[in-house]
């Protein structure tokens, strides 16, 4: 069977359609490559810092410690 109507010519696109397409790749990329990198690429954890509002001087000895402990509970 033959087609008597041609198929219509591609319709020609403006340079601001080319432009806003081109802008929505780059975005999707972008959004595809934070995403991959969040789930296959993770940071490492950030050690925390040690509180020093119970540090104890490492030049005592326990002793003392638990005696100090003692006394503060008691």
């Amino acid at each position: 069977m033959d087609k008597l109507i041609p198929d219509p010519p591609p319709s020609p696109t403006t340079p601001l359609e080319d432009a806003m397409r081109a802008d929505d790749l780059v975005k999707n990329r972008e959004a595809i490559k934070r995403a991959l990198d969040f789930y296959l690429c993770p940071e490492p954890a950030k050690p925390h810092p040690p509180s020093t509002l119970f540090m104890v001087a490492p030049n005592v000895d326990t002793e003392s410690l638990l005696a100090h402990a003692c006394e503060s509970l008691a």
